[in-house]
This record gives C-alpha cells, structure tokens and sequence, in this order.
C-alpha cells in the first residue's frame, strides 16, 4: 500500500506534489479535471500503461474524496464509493488509444473491478497491476475473437459477479460492525454483573453436562467414565469456549471501566471491506466444509476464523475495542499458508477473471457467483442470529432498566448459581453410584 505522493515518488517526482501544482488540486473538486490531466501527463511521461494510469488516478481520487470530505459515511466512517468516471474517462482519452479506454459502461466496469481487487491501493510499479493489466489485453483480445452474443453474455456476467463481490464486502462489514457493537455491550454488562453471571453460566453448564453423562450411562450401563467424556467431549468444549468468550468480555469490561466506548475505525474504511471479503473467502466455515484438509488444518482455520471475529480490546487504546486492519493482513497471511500447505489452488479470491476463452471466462464466472452467493446468505443468516438473540435483548434491558430491578437480576443470578451447583453436584453422585467403584466423572467436564 502507498500514499499518492510515494507513487509520485516512485515516478521520479518529488513526494511532494506542490511543484507540480496537484497539492492545490487534490482539495479542489472543482479543478479535478486538472488533476486528472496533469496526472495523466506524468504516466505518459514515466511510462506508465493504461492500466497503471488508472490506479493512479483512482488513489489521487480516494485520497481527494478523503481529504475534502465528499465521500459517504458508514456509521459516522468515511467509506470511498462516489467515482467520478465520467470525468476519468473525457481525461484518458486524451492521452490514450479508444481501444484502450472504451466506452463510459466499461471504464466504469473496469474501475469497480480494480477498486473490488484493491489495485487502487497497491504501489504505481507494483506485480499485481503488471498481472491485471496482461488479463486485461488478453480479455480484450478474448472479446474482439468472440461472437457478440458470448460478449453479452460475459459482460452481463460480470457485471453480477462485480455486484455480489462488492455485496459481501458490505455485508461483511457490516457483520463485522455488528459483532464490534455486540461485544461493547457485553463488555458493558460484565461491568455490573460478571461475578454473578459468569458463577450462574458456569453452574448451569456444568449441570447440563451432568445431566448428559447420566442419560448416557442409564442407556448404555457399561460405559466407562472416560468413554462417556468421550462422547461428551464435543458438549463440553462448545460449552467452555462459551464461557471463555464471556469470562473474556468480563475481563476486559472490568479493565476499560466506566467509560466504554468504540475506537474509531481505520481512515480507509474501504481496505477494511476487502481485507474481511478475503477473509471470508478463504476460511468462512462453509467454504472449508468443501475443502481436502486434514483434521488439525481445519482446526487451525477455524480458530483463525474464530479470532477474526473475537474482537479484542486494544491496551495502547486504554482497552477500547477496535478494528485493525493489521490483524486481518495476518490473518489472511496465516490462512494462505495453511492453504498452501495443504496444496489448495486458487488461493487469492480477488484475483482476477481467468480462462484461455471467453466462454471459459464465463464458466469461471458463474461458478464464482454461485460461491459468492452462498458466502452472502451464509453472513445474512448470522445477522440473523445476531439481530434476534435472546441473551442480546436481555443484556440490553437489565443496562437500561433501574439499579433496583438490576440489584434484584443480580440475586437472582446469586440464587440460580447456588441451585444449579446443588443440582449439578447430586447428579454427578448419582452418575457416581452407577459407576460403582470409581468416583470419577467425564474427562473435560466443566466441574
């Protein structure tokens, strides 16, 4: 990733644009056509093909958007979407070949695919946009060796295909800011009532596992204890990491204090988009349902998984909690490696349309639609689960309600944690007693 000024610099320009007058244009909208020209001059003049010049113009455009504030807001954050590719496309045909430039539809085409592929962030001389550009020709030369109803049809496809990349990236952030907002309201909760509720969840787990392991020994008497905490061993692990989750909202609830609130998001709202669209691409639980892995690569993916969207609270920011987009680069970097590892092809979800025809093209693009569209209802599902969970509406009532009915919640939970224990603990006895001379109970039980 590069600032504007570094690709300037890469260009053999000084990293300071005021020489060439672009300091005063990138914060006046009305003379960005001016900018455009004068960019476009200076990849003409370092060499730059068409391709290059476009994410030149695009990252002078993001940063222009940035910096006088015209870009739109995604719950109070800059998100980048407004592009003027009307004056892009009157400013590169001057400076190159029609055939290069095309029509408005497919400049904008190309434009939404670039920013869908991050190339409007990479450096001016980076591989990526040597690799995108060669695809480019040869999608052209494709195209120009096709009948015009195959054209049709691969633009229209890719048309969808470029629609539903940029709806899982909303809808990941989304999801992404909804899970931010559902942890500072636990962590809010766990302020005013960890001790009870965590004493109430464990009790009441480690009485359901007791009440599991009795059934299944009433059923099959010739259990041993450790066969039955085999076959309990999937209930008892989902149980613990639940509590883990909770006794990690109370503890950082408790370190942040009184005043919890959300760090603001990265400037660039928009990589924070593509980095989790990649991410779930590559590791989203249903994806790697399909995958040849081994047992413990699964494992190692789904905790990657599992800590994407276990949002931590930053110590350098007094504990409040905060997106990074560092942590889903690593991630993604991590992923990868498994994936590799694991001889899985196709590793990198952005790259670009592939096939040696444009009917292949087209193949490949309905099958990555079809992906795209399984990845989209699988994250509106959870929002589902997210936006109708109980325990959530609880939380928020008790926050709300007086200190008097919470006083009285927080009894409550005092109560049920003390029968839930006696009730666990007499269960345990009766599983004890059938198992006649041992007194142990499952291995991995929550006691």
């Amino acid at each position: 990733m590069t600032t504007f000024n570094e690709d300037l610099a890469l260009l053999g320009r000084n990293g300071d644009p005021a020489g060439t007058d672009l300091a005063h244009l990138i914060s006046s909208p009305t003379e960005a056509s001016k900018a455009y020209a004068q960019i476009i001059g200076l990849a003409l003049e370092a060499g730059l093909d068409f391709i290059r010049a476009v994410a030149l113009l695009l990252k002078f455009e993001a940063e222009r958007q940035q910096r006088d504030g015209s870009a739109e807001i995604f719950n109070g954050h800059v998100l980048l979407s407004k592009w003027p590719v009307r004056a892009l496309h009157e400013a590169l045909q001057v400076g190159f070949e029609d055939d290069a430039v095309g029509c408005i539809d497919e400049l904008n085409m190309l434009v939404t695919e670039m920013r869908l592929l991050g190339l409007d962030q990479v450096a001016a001389n980076s591989d990526a946009l040597e690799f995108f550009s060669k695809q480019n020709r040869l999608t052209q030369q494709q195209a120009s060796e096709a009948d015009s109803p195959t054209r049709r049809r691969y633009e229209l496809r890719k048309q969808a295909w470029l629609r539903l990349n940029d709806e899982l990236g909303e809808l990941s952030l989304f999801r992404e800011d909804r899970v931010l907002r559902m942890e500072a309201l636990r962590q809010e909760f766990m302020q005013l009532f960890a001790a009870e509720f965590l004493a109430e969840r464990s009790q009441r787990a480690r009485l359901e596992i007791a009440q599991m392991a009795l059934k299944l020994l009433r059923e099959q008497p010739n259990l041993t204890a450790a066969e039955i905490g085999e076959k309990l061993r999937e209930e008892i692990q989902r149980r613990s990491e639940a509590l883990a989750a909770y006794q990690l909202s109370a503890a950082y609830g408790l370190q942040t204090g009184a005043s919890i609130d959300m760090r603001e998001a990265p400037a660039n709202l928009a990589e924070t988009k593509l980095l989790l669209r990649k991410l779930a691409m590559l590791i989203h639980p249903d994806r790697l349902a399909d995958l040849p892995l081994t047992d413990e690569q699964r494992q190692q993916l789904a905790r990657i998984w599992h800590d994407t969207n276990r949002l931590r609270a930053d110590s350098g920011a007094g504990g409040l909690l905060s997106r990074s987009n560092e942590v889903l680069r690593q991630n993604i970097r991590r992923a990868q490696q498994i994936l590799e590892m694991a001889g899985i092809e196709d590793l990198d979800p952005t790259s670009t349309i592939r096939g040696s025809t444009l009917e292949e093209r087209i193949e490949w693009l309905d099958g990555a639609c079809e992906a795209l569209e399984h990845r989209i209802a699988s994250i509106q599902a959870e929002l589902y689960v997210i936006g109708s969970d109980q325990e959530l509406t609880f939380i928020r009532a008790l926050l709300n309600a007086p200190e008097a009915v919470q006083e009285e919640e927080r009894d409550t939970m005092k109560r049920n944690a003390e029968r839930y224990g006696k009730e666990a603990r007499e269960t345990e006895e009766k599983m004890n007693q059938l198992l006649e001379a041992t007194a142990e109970i499952p291995t991995g039980s929550l006691h």
